[in-house]
């Protein structure tokens, strides 16, 4: 089996975060011993006319190159794919993550043209018109655009060998932080406001005030992930909207506790786990909840097995996508 992935978010040299989940999938289903080959089309660095100019070399390999599934991973790529498709086609899967279909705001608030696109939702349900078979990592995005065909529901998976517990002690010393201080960890980037809440947490990290010392994302190499959030005492997540947040599956993979706004699907898939606090978008009941995960401590927490139970590892993840691909081949055969 040869799968295409098209997507505009791919891990590089400096950017070791951009799509990590893509190509940990991607990756998980090579293992499995599916022929996997990554088509990228990156407006953050080739300009935001890329996908418009990097359409002929779509279209060039899918005429040149014989593909068993053809999988986007954004609305844009699906919709790249929808300019250029060959009339006999393999069959396409569009995995849909962006959660700003979610968000109860206007789009004037984001910045820029391309931006203020992605939050139209009228392109979103064009592309998951496009695509042969829809997979949304949070059950309310297909609805959220207005789309009523079928889906299925696959979140992202979490590498159970990267993000795993690590003594806080030893994570601390690798980092050079104290080893007796109350530390929280807010991962987002802080320059991405509108979505990752950046006000909010400030707000409440002034009312804490110097009893809690803060690590901050938006620079961290992807690889040291894990010791930040295992030399934390708690993680906080301050974010105004997400689908299916990554970091709350890698704080619970390390067994941390957890501070989250009611965003996504953490509260339907890890509301009721131990370690884990759901805050409003009220400073004072984030800075509440972080001052009692912090007296609550983490011992005893076993959020890792939530993790597993929901088969959330990145290998469960990615065998239902190869049985995914599987029934599609199916499917065209028989038709």
């Amino acid at each position: 089996m040869r799968v295409l992935t098209i997507t505009n978010m791919y891990p590089d040299g400096k950017r070791s975060f951009f799509g990590s989940f893509v190509r940990d999938r991607v990756e998980a289903l090579r293992r499995l011993g599916v022929e996997m080959d990554v088509w990228i089309s990156d407006a953050a660095l080739d300009g935001k006319s890329a996908y418009i100019r990097h359409l002929p070399s779509l279209w060039r390999l899918l005429r040149r190159e014989r593909f068993d599934v053809l999988h986007c991973e954004h609305t844009w790529s699906m919709l790249q794919l929808a300019a250029v498709r060959p009339r006999k086609a393999p069959p396409s899967v569009f995995t849909i993550h962006e959660a700003e279909a979610l968000y109860q705001g206007g789009s004037q608030e984001a910045e820029g043209l391309l931006r203020r696109l992605v939050y139209q939702k009228g392109l979103k349900l064009r592309a998951l018109r496009a695509a042969d078979r829809v997979v949304c990592v949070n059950r309310n995005l297909a609805p959220a655009v207005g789309f009523h065909g079928p889906f299925e529901v696959i979140q992202p998976g979490v590498d159970l060998d990267r993000f795993r517990p690590i003594e806080q002690a030893e994570a601390r010393s690798r980092l050079n932080l104290d080893q007796h201080a109350a530390i929280a960890f807010f991962p987002a980037t802080p320059s991405r406001r509108l979505q990752k809440g950046t006000p909010l947490y400030e707000e409440a990290r002034q009312l804490l005030g110097p009893k809690v010392e803060w690590l901050v994302g938006g620079d961290i190499p992807f690889d040291d992930m894990p010791l930040y959030i295992n030399a934390a005492d708690v993680i906080v997540q301050t974010s105004r909207f997400e689908a299916s947040p990554m970091v709350a599956k890698e704080a619970l993979a390390c067994n941390r506790p957890l501070v989250s706004t009611d965003v996504g699907d953490v509260r339907e898939l890890f509301g009721q786990t131990p370690g884990v606090f759901l805050t409003t978008q009220d400073a004072r009941d984030v800075a509440a909840k972080i001052e009692l995960a912090l007296a609550e401590g983490a011992d005893g927490l076993d959020g890792r097995a939530r993790v597993i139970e929901l088969g959330l590892g990145l290998d469960d993840v990615a065998a239902r996508y190869l049985e995914l691909y599987e029934e599609l081949i199916r499917e065209r055969r028989a038709a």
